[in-house]
């Protein structure tokens, strides 16, 4: 019996539990970008019918972690700069967020914070504005009292991915 299987439980289908799988293999890039993914090949790795494998691939394409081409199967997307700056740009806004949300909590009164930890923020914040600027593709968001740059294109897939 597979591990994958033994992993399973009554409320997992074995679908799920190679949605898990195969989800965690591709993000810990297991797979070649723009490799093909055989349906065989995974419901053997996975030791699995093909049909979970199907199933867990739809999935996976709904999320936009893999490609599928019509009557041609489906991919690992391909790596693009443009796709590394653009989540680049996500993580120092997401970063950027966190951090400002965790000074406000650290700084309501009544609560003691030393000044260092915000001096480094205020650095890494004023690093990340930097970067935006340079990009050129900047929507400002009110948020409190500053404004955030939002250095993500509406057409991206990491904003239709939520990351």
């Amino acid at each position: 019996m597979s591990k994958l299987i033994e992993k399973t439980t009554e409320k997992m289908t074995a679908a799920t539990a190679v949605y898990q799988e195969l989800r965690q293999d591709l993000l810990k890039g297991e797979f070649k970008p723009g490799q093909r993914l055989q349906i065989d090949a995974l419901a053997e790795r996975y030791d699995v019918g093909t049909n979970p494998v199907r199933e867990a691939l739809n999935r996976l394409s709904s999320e936009r972690l893999v490609d599928r081409h019509d009557q041609r199967g489906f991919f690992v997307p391909p790596i693009s700069i443009d796709g590394l700056r653009e989540l680049v740009k996500t993580r120092c806004w997401l970063e950027t967020v966190a951090v400002q949300e965790s000074i406000a909590i650290a700084t309501r009164p009544g609560r003691r914070i030393s000044s260092s930890p915000i001096t480094a923020c205020r650095a890494r914040r004023g690093a990340c504005a930097a970067r935006r600027r340079a990009t050129g593709r900047q929507s400002a968001i009110r948020n409190g009292s500053s404004d955030i740059a939002l250095s993500i294109s509406p057409s991206s897939p990491i904003a239709v991915r939520g990351g």
